[in-house]
């Protein structure tokens, strides 16, 4: 991770914790947010509130205004991309995610049929992330599906699974995801990085650390074969064949040592 996310994040820890727990809910909701849907939202969940005091709206605006001032927080009240990814993990962490995650969704329902298309957009992007931390394939399916066909204009061409976890990857947090999860997302980006000749150099050291991985023998056995996709393409033919090297019983009937046999 970048030093700017460290000092980032060496920030948060110095706030309050008022402070610091209000930016976990804003990073989960992601989109553009009012000061009046914040305040809202304050009675509603728990919040570590300063002697049990519950801002009102000025008091609360003030404390956006000097979130912003030192940059945690932008002129839209969005924290940036990479801060939002680390705190909305830190929030799993410490057992916020679920609470919150629910009542964002139901004060700011999603909707993919109806309303504006920034909207619908920046939600489709939020359910996406909540999708992944709930460990939902339903709703990241969908959400992903939205994206990817209606959201270029207002999101940009690179598809959620780049957006959120390869330009964001954390090894130790993408390991504890369940397996089924890491491999549909691994998948996703390595597609992509392929496609578009884009290195994304902590998913592939991700992908050759097999200790590092937390998967059985069994479970490990896709994702060699993506490695080796990845390497057949890459041309590096000399780790590709050193992987089917240790691991021949995973490559049985594939290709793969055809195809380096050729190279």
């Amino acid at each position: 991770m970048p030093d700017k996310e460290n000092d980032w994040m060496d920030l948060v820890q110095s706030l309050q914790p008022f402070e610091q727990v209000l930016l976990q809910f804003i990073s989960i909701i992601y989109e553009p947010v009012s000061i009046k849907f914040l305040h809202a939202c304050l009675g509603r969940a728990d919040f570590p509130f300063p002697e049990n005091h519950c801002p009102n709206s000025d008091e609360l605006r003030l404390l956006i205004r000097r979130l912003q001032k030192i940059e945690l927080l932008n002129e839209l009240n969005q924290c940036s991309p990479a801060l939002a990814e680390q705190l909305t993990r830190q929030a799993v962490q410490q057992g916020r995610f679920s609470d919150f995650a629910i009542l964002i969704e139901k004060q700011a329902p999603v909707s993919y049929l109806y309303g504006k298309w920034s909207t619908r957009c920046w939600r489709a992007l939020r359910e996406f992330r909540i999708g992944i931390h709930s460990h939902d394939f339903d709703k990241i399916d969908e959400a992903a599906g939205f994206i990817e066909e209606h959201c270029r204009e207002q999101l940009g061409c690179e598809p959620p699974s780049i957006r959120v976890v390869a330009r964001n990857f954390d090894p130790h947090w993408f390991g504890s995801l369940p397996g089924s999860l890491q491999f549909f997302l691994l998948d996703r980006i390595v597609r992509y990085s392929l496609e578009h000749a884009v290195h994304f150099p902590q998913v592939l050291a991700y992908l050759e650390d097999e200790q590092g991985m937390n998967l059985s023998v069994d479970e490990q056995i896709p994702f060699q074969r993506m490695l080796a996709g990845y390497y057949l393409l890459q041309g590096s033919c000399e780790k590709l064949k050193d992987l089917l090297a240790l691991h021949g019983d995973s490559f049985q009937g594939s290709g793969f040592a055809g195809s380096a046999a050729f190279l």
